[in-house]
């Protein structure tokens, strides 16, 4: 089982205008979406959890998109850096970690802090895996994409 992209959101996260992109090279998709009473660190101990059962049957992700929602309060940064690790330890030593922020034009004052933040994570993230091959990006969700053009995504709990 190769499963070519991951898509992680977290709550009320927009869905990542970069998906399409990735899903046309890399067509084999597992998303999974963090439920509105699922706590951060619930929700990536069950994105883990997840992951791991994909690996125990062959599949390694190439590219993992995470989608974050405008959350900085402590847990949910703290839920966030453990699902960045989740994904980089599924992908191995090379693929692509792609972390999608909200639109620029949105609440410009709070998304100015979450894309520091992620900016900052990036950063963590590319001295840690100097020695991968591990690309990591910020990508800014375009709130303003039809919303015809967005995936209904839905839920399912296994």
């Amino acid at each position: 089982m190769d499963t070519s992209s991951v898509i992680i959101m977290e709550h009320h996260a927009a869905w990542p205008a970069c998906a399409e992109q990735y899903q046309t090279v890399f067509p084999g998709s597992l998303v999974e979406v963090q439920d509105e009473a699922e706590s951060p660190m619930d929700f990536a101990e069950r994105v883990g959890r997840r992951m791991f059962s994909v690996a125990s049957k062959g599949g390694r992700p190439r590219v993992v998109i995470i989608a974050v929602s405008g959350s900085l309060d402590p847990l949910a940064l703290q839920g966030r850096q453990q699902v960045v690790q989740v994904a980089v330890q599924a992908m191995g030593l090379s693929g692509e970690l792609v972390l999608s922020g909200p639109s620029p034009s949105t609440h410009l004052e709070h998304a100015a802090r979450v894309r520091r933040e992620l900016l900052a994570l990036t950063d963590m993230l590319s001295r840690e895996l100097a020695c991968t091959e591990i690309v990591v990006s910020v990508r800014l969700t375009d709130d303003s994409a039809p919303s015809e053009r967005r995936p209904r995504v839905q839920m399912r709990r296994r």
